[in-house]
């Protein structure tokens, strides 16, 4: 919140609307809504204000939608299905890392999968 930013110049809010250049957010209206955003009050103060949609959210939004198909789902569960099958036993991890070392590739860990 604005009291929070003010305290790193010693509680002159007016400070913080004069140093902040650009303001980032994922896109809902509580940071860059029309009438009530928190980008829209920063305006108020600083005309000059940038805003900017954050990349990674928008992409994450975008591979979100695209997933939705019928293509990217099966896809998808398949992902999951050959995650699981290396993750749920140590043999088959270490199997995987040998069949990657033994074709010259760098042998790569799979992580768990990530919601955005």
């Amino acid at each position: 919140n604005l009291e929070s930013l003010a305290r790193i110049f010693n509680g002159d809010e007016s400070e913080v609307h004069k140093r902040m250049v650009v303001m980032t957010g994922d896109g809902c209206s509580t940071i860059q809504g029309g009438d009530g955003g928190v980008i829209v009050m920063f305006k108020q103060n600083n005309p000059r204000l940038l805003q900017v949609h954050c990349n990674p959210h928008k992409f994450a939004l975008v591979l979100g939608d695209a997933a939705r198909e019928e293509p990217f789902i099966v896809f998808d569960q398949e992902l999951r299905q050959l995650a699981s099958h290396f993750k749920l036993s140590v043999k088959r991890k270490d199997a995987f890392g040998q069949a990657q070392s033994d074709m010259g590739l760098k042998v790569l860990v799979l992580l768990k999968r990530a919601v955005t």
